[in-house]
């Protein structure tokens, strides 16, 4: 339980790396499950989305044409927007370069979750939380990257049941090549994608309705807390001598 509180910490180890995978897997398939039967939309992955978009091209359905482009943008606008924060935390030197990625993004499922509750959000329609759903898959796909060194994306499974079936088939056809941490890996993320999804799937579609939203972004800031603290009192600490000083 305490690993899960120092998951984005910018001192990497193995163990912090799989621990990383494994929650994000089981948010990322909260937040896809759950994203699905609020607004009826996957948001984990842009395969489909992108098969969609050529679908609707050759029907002549423009407007899911739009829909597609403007959705598999702002999955890239995320990715986007987590690597600049991610590399203006980094040029700062703060332990946190990790943790505002995910504090953005949990904000932005707390903001999903209650738009429709707030006077002035009112207008907030279904597409609208479609993007913002994907855009924080987006940063969350890259913060993982970035984090791992690439050797981990964990909100999409696409690649992990690839890597399963390549491990499986190893272990019938020639047992001593497998790679048994890499398949207790992955296997660890398929599993925790599912039960995020199965979580979320209840969350959302019989216990708290969009505010399902809200409680998986609350989830993910409070695996953040630690570097934001340690940065905070870094400066706390040099704010204090700084006045030392100017006393002296």
């Amino acid at each position: 339980m305490k690993r899960l509180f120092h998951i984005v910490e910018d001192r990497r180890t193995p163990g912090l790396n799989q621990a990383l995978g494994i929650v994000t897997a089981f948010i990322s398939g909260a937040v896809n499950a759950g994203g699905f039967l609020a607004v009826g939309q996957y948001t984990s992955h842009i395969t489909g989305v992108v098969s969609g978009i050529a679908d609707y091209l050759g029907l002549g359905r423009y407007s899911g044409v739009t829909a597609g482009i403007v959705f598999v943008g702002t999955f890239w606008l995320g990715a986007v927007i987590s690597t600049v924060m991610i590399s203006l935390a980094r040029r700062s030197r703060l332990h946190s370069q990790f943790a505002v990625s995910y504090i953005l993004a949990g904000m932005a499922l707390v903001f999903a979750g209650s738009a429709a509750q707030f006077p002035f959000q009112i207008g907030f329609s279904g597409q609208n939380i479609k993007c913002v759903l994907f855009a924080v898959m987006g940063a969350l796909n890259a913060t993982v990257t970035h984090l791992t060194n690439y050797d981990i994306r964990s909100t999409h499974m696409t690649g992990i049941v690839t890597d399963l079936g390549i491990e499986f088939g190893k272990l019938v056809s020639v047992p001593h090549e497998v790679n048994w941490e890499k398949f207790r890996l992955i296997g660890l993320i398929f599993a925790s994608f599912v039960m995020g999804g199965i979580l979320g799937a209840f969350m959302v579609g019989r216990w708290l309705g969009l505010d399902g939203l809200v409680v998986l972004g609350c989830i993910l800031m409070l695996c953040s807390l630690t570097p934001l603290v340690r940065d905070a009192r870094v400066r706390l600490r040099y704010i204090r001598r700084h006045r030392n000083k100017t006393a002296d």
